[in-house]
């Protein structure tokens, strides 16, 4: 099983690998049946991200999503 510890270590590793990609909108944790893993959400799905993005870091599952363009909403 994952603790969130661990996934939480993996979250830092794969941020430090990744840097301010331009197609990456966020990196979270998300849970899987065995414990937690890592989520990486692109704007879209890629050749080069499929290359970039470890399948797995510290023995802890990383999954890539693609949920497009991410927009900042106003407050006013």
């Amino acid at each position: 099983m994952i603790s969130m510890d661990q996934a939480r270590q993996a979250k830092a590793a794969v941020k430090k690998k990744l840097g301010a990609a331009s197609w990456l909108t966020g990196i979270g944790i998300g849970k899987t049946d065995a414990g937690f893993c890592v989520q990486v959400n692109v704007i879209a799905l890629s050749e080069e991200i499929s290359r970039t993005v470890p399948k797995q870091i510290d023995g802890v599952e990383v999954r890539v999503e693609a949920v497009g363009n991410v927009v900042r909403l106003r407050h006013g």
